[in-house]
């Protein structure tokens, strides 16, 4: 990336990072297809949903490359070499000899060899950039899956030093997990090349160098994935990485830490002095070597695995398990409610070790790990956690125990055998649990201040749903159900341990279920039961367009282009068909012509062509942007035009265009998410010289929406501005004319783009890629405003003192194609209208003091459209707010009512069972719930209609009081469902899954 100050500074020369302009989705261009064309017949391909690259090829039965067309190469090693060499261009690899390094070779014998690569640019691995070429016996390859990073980054020498790199992933685990920077460790930095699309992770989408450490606390109960910009410094990508999740006679040993909360570390591992007594004693000791031998048994007598060779590299070849495991004070509960793998053994709170398929999910976890070390992250991390629901509900479905539930109604169900827990997911109906069953679920979790690591509980539901199906769902050629899992079985655990890079998402998972089948496909005893001898064999038909694989695929939309929208891009002009007129036109070149400093400051502002896109208008001509960064302390600086713009006096309206980027520190990294903005970039304007105007309340299109953060020492606190993470480049258009109050017309304009940081950490940065001042000529600007329906939105948050709910107000109002701007007054029964917002474009939002919860409360409400003549006109409703008592709800599941002072009607309704629900009637206006966020809150998912549903993490670090926790808006006319699920997941910092409900306030006209 080639940084370089601006205009009048002295350069200093850096070795940073350079890489080539983000390309756009692709469907495959003329050389590519003529490489397709020299695949044999029948080759299918599967793509990137978001940028059109191939990320599979497979030929069924068929081998896509047969070894005569490859040479007659001698090895499988050698096969895929020559393969990547002719057809590598497919999936991205240019040169094969410099880009790849073989990792793995596994030959699987009558299943075929598996080539595993990892891309490599300058010797430096990329995350998530790993490729698998699959070889049959007859040397010909039969299938290539993955994917790598199509930016080239030049793997010079960091501006950040590893020892500052260690520093900040220390700084940022400490933040998210609330404790001590000191007690922390972090481990020697690597560097890596981080491409966010590999991973699926929010990032900005473009390839940069990092510093990847493992972060702990010297015993592993706390492992962290963190990746530090070896360039600006900001954290680029951290999670938490730990899961929390015959006779050949396997070797054991348990230690019992008595439920005693350590008093320093939150785990002591076990070694032989701590080491129960055989025979074991304690029911919980005797559970979990019964639990740990069916696992070790399932694994070894199915699939030839060893999990005491594999798992107990570094014990000894032992399997070891800690029971009534109590983390420190500073960790959490103790009883600990959970179990967990912590890289060299299980780890069980009280009650977890008698429930075998817990036991085969934690297990489970360490054999992903050692094979496709699934990040345990976004879609990857949901992958691994399904993975190990599959496995351990499979060891609960292989073998019975006197200490567990093997009723008929608890298969597909985890957890069941656990007293304090009770059943967490349902692989049979995920949604029961409010877990989605397909991709385009609506109960999906977008998980956006990744409580949960980007949704790997709840979105689990997808993967698990598929094995459900293709075990009981899609056997009408085959009813044996136990036949079903042998095959089943077989076909994951292939796609698992062979398929699946570190990077997979749920379309990865797919094309690796399809080529594991095709692998399976007539091979004599491949197929094991659970005593180690052959079952049925995977057939044509199994794997063919009617059969239980892509039956299960299709019902669970695995392989669907989800399409997931993008953010609107405002026009140039709002009539496509007028050629604008332009004051000012500036995509950004490399020296940065036309744009400077201010003389104090902080001076973080460089031209950048790694993350840049070509101009539009000449898109031959290579790619530059600004690139303003968040830094970690606090600063205030800006970049400005060095010459002023003239605005016409008269004429058509003259509208700012911006096309930009950004990620700003925001409050998802916080150990207490919320919705805080750290740092954040603001425009402004100066008029013939005068002060710096913000031009926030202008923007018609792509405004800024986050407040910074009034705590802390950001210079920008308290101001609109754009904050945390764009997602990518996005664009924004603002009227500088015709404003009541603030017009620009007949003003010599200077344009700046000011970031303002607070005392800590820093993002990505502000990218600022293309810069207008224009005119569209021929807008009719005659005809006169209008305000459109005015739409009453209930706000989330606190109540006020007298119960009052805050609502909204917006209003698509406009006279033609002109923007307007809209007032807003307020009067309560017979009182005088009061002004209680005004100066806000057409569309914003704008608040009025609240509604009481009442139906005799009624407020009018009037909205008032400027055009920029000066012309007006005007619109009033009248706003109600009705209040639902919590008791008029229905409720399924398990709930009480407790007496709380201050609350609606003096009680409340309370459940801790995850699956517990709470549903009300009502007419589909907005719905405010009113209940309680504490230390001791779950995760709820609250739909209207079943349909358009939303994920409320409850936790709280301090009890808080009532408020509006949610806000439901109905689509569609008539009478609707309102529904609040409790999860079966909660934030780690919780002490409890509890929802309370106060009460619903039903807001409309």
């Amino acid at each position: 990336m080639r940084f370089r100050p601006l205009a009048i500074v002295v350069l200093v020369a850096f070795a940073l990072t350079t890489v080539a302009g983000p390309v756009g989705a692709r469907s495959g261009g003329a050389a590519e297809r003529r490489l397709l064309d020299r695949l044999a017949p029948g080759a299918s391909v599967s793509r990137d949903r978001t940028t059109g690259d191939i990320t599979a090829i497979r030929g069924g039965r068929r081998a896509i490359a047969p070894a005569r067309t490859l040479g007659d190469p001698a090895t499988p090693t050698a096969a895929a070499r020559v393969f990547l060499d002719r057809f590598g261009e497919l999936v991205g690899v240019t040169a094969p000899g410099r880009q790849l390094r073989v990792a793995r070779v596994d030959r699987t014998g009558r299943t075929g060899t598996f080539v595993r690569y990892q891309q490599e640019q300058d010797g430096v691995p990329v995350l998530g950039g790993e490729l698998v070429v699959v070889v049959d016996r007859a040397m010909g390859v039969r299938a290539v899956r993955g994917e790598v990073t199509r930016d080239q980054v030049v793997t010079a020498r960091p501006r950040v030093s590893p020892g500052t790199a260690m520093r900040t992933a220390r700084e940022a685990v400490a933040r998210a997990t609330g404790l001590p920077a000191d007690r922390l460790r972090a481990s020697a930095p690597t560097r890596w090349v981080f491409d966010p699309r590999l991973l699926d992770a929010p990032g900005l989408p473009y390839a940069r160098l990092v510093w990847r450490m493992d972060v702990t606390d010297g015993t592993r109960s706390i492992d962290w994935f963190v990746a530090v910009d070896a360039e600006s410094g900001a954290v680029a990508l951290r999670f938490d990485q730990r899961p929390s999740g015959a006779p050949v006679t396997a070797v054991q040993r348990i230690c019992d830490q008595k439920n005693k909360r350590e008093t320093t570390l939150d785990l002591v591992p076990c070694g032989a002095a701590g080491a129960l007594a055989k025979p074991y004693v304690l029911d919980e000791a005797k559970h979990a070597e019964a639990a740990t031998q069916a696992a070790y048994d399932f694994y070894r007598l199915r699939f030839g695995y060893d999990l005491a060779a594999s798992l107990g590299t570094a014990t000894g070849g032992r399997l070891v398990s800690t029971i009534r495991y109590c983390p420190s004070s500073a960790g959490g509960s103790c009883p600990y409610p959970n179990a967990f793998w912590d890289g060299t053994q299980m780890v069980y709170g009280d009650g977890f070790a008698g429930a075998d398929d817990v036991v085969g999910h934690e297990l489970t976890h360490g054999v992903t790990e050692r094979a496709s070390n699934l990040f345990y992250y976004m879609q990857s991390g949901a992958i691994n956690e399904a993975l190990s629901d599959i496995f351990g509900e499979s060891v609960d479905l292989t073998y019975d125990f006197s200490f567990d539930t093997d009723a008929e109604s608890a298969r597909w169900k985890m957890g069941e055998d656990v007293p304090s827990l009770g059943v967490i997911r349902n692989m049979k109906d995920p949604t029961l649990l409010g877990d989605p069953d397909r991709v385009d679920s609506p109960l999906w979790d977008d998980d956006p201040d990744e409580t949960d690591q980007g949704g790997v509980h709840s979105n689990s539901g997808v993967a698990n749903k598929a094995f459900y199906l293709m075990v009981e769902g899609s056997f009408p050629m085959d009813p044996d159900r136990d036949v079903a899992l042998d095959q089943a079985l077989a076909i994951w655990f292939l796609a698992s341990q062979q398929l699946l890079t570190t990077g997979s998402d749920y379309n990865d998972l797919g094309n690796a279920l399809l080529i594991a089948c095709d692998q399976l496909l007539g091979v004599a005893g491949a197929v094991k039961d659970k005593n180690g001898t052959a079952s049925t064999d995977i057939e044509a038909n199994d794997c063919g367009p009617d059969g239980h694989v892509r039956f299960a695929l299709s019902q669970t939309r695995m392989r669907w282009d989800d399409g997931r929208a993008q953010d609107a891009q405002a026009p140039v002009c709002t009539n496509t068909d007028t050629q604008p007129t332009y004051l000012l036109a500036d995509p950004i070149d490399e020296s940065g012509t036309g744009w400077t400093f201010d003389t104090a400051g902080d001076r973080r502002w460089y031209t950048q062509d790694a993350y840049a896109l070509p101009d539009p208008d000449a898109p031959a001509t290579h790619p530059w942007a600004l690139w303003g960064q968040d830094l970690g302390r606090t600063a205030d600086r800006r970049i400005r035009r060095t010459n002023a713009v003239a605005i016409p006096t008269s004429g058509p309206p003259v509208f700012l265009w911006v096309r930009h980027a950004y990620g700003f520190d925001d409050g998802s990294e916080d150990v207490d998410p919320n919705n805080r903005a750290y740092d954040g970039g603001v425009i402004e304007v100066s008029a013939n010289g005068g002060p710096w105007t913000d031009i926030s309340r202008l923007f018609v299109a792509g405004a800024p929406t986050r407040r910074i953060f009034t705590g802390d020492t950001n210079p920008l606190k308290g101001r609109l501005a754009y904050g945390a993470e764009s997602g990518g480049y996005v664009t924004a258009r603002a009227l500088l004319t015709g404003v009541h109050g603030l017009s620009f017309a007949g003003k010599n304009l200077k344009l700046s783009f000011r970031i303002g940081t607070d005392s800590t950490y820093g993002g990505e940065g502000w990218f600022v890629d293309d810069v207008r001042i224009y005119q569209c000529p021929g807008t009719d600007h005659s005809n006169p405003p209008s305000v459109g329906p005015i739409e009453i939105d209930a706000q989330g948050g606190s109540l006020t003192a007298d119960g009052r709910v805050a609502v909204g107000l917006r209003s698509n109002a406009g006279g033609g194609t002109w923007p307007v701007v809209l007032t807003t007054s307020v009067a309560t029964g017979a009182g005088p209208f009061t002004p209680v917002g005004g100066g806000f474009p057409s569309g914003f939002m704008t608040f009025v003091p609240g509604l009481l919860p009442t139906g005799s409360a009624v407020q009018h409400v009037r909205i008032t459209a400027t055009d920029e003549n000066g012309d007006t006109a005007s619109q009033t409703l009248d706003a109600h707010a009705t209040l639902l008592q919590e008791a008029a709800m229905t409720y399924t599941g398990t709930w009480s009512t407790r007496s709380v002072a201050g609350s609606s009607g003096g009680k409340v309704r309370v459940s801790t069972k995850p699956g517990s629900s709470a549903r009300i009637a009502t007419t589909t206006e907005d719905v405010a719930i009113i209940g309680r966020m504490g230390p001791d809150m779950g995760k709820v998912r609250m739909c209207f209609s079943d349909t358009s549903c939303s994920i409320k993490n409850l936790y709280a670090p301090t009890a808080k009081p009532r408020q509006v926790i949610a806000v439901l808006s109905g689509p569609d006319a008539g009478t609707a469902s309102i529904k609040v699920i409790l999860l079966s997941t909660k934030d780690s910092r919780s002490s409890g899954r509890k929802v309370e409900i106060d009460a619903v306030v039903r807001i409309g006209e």
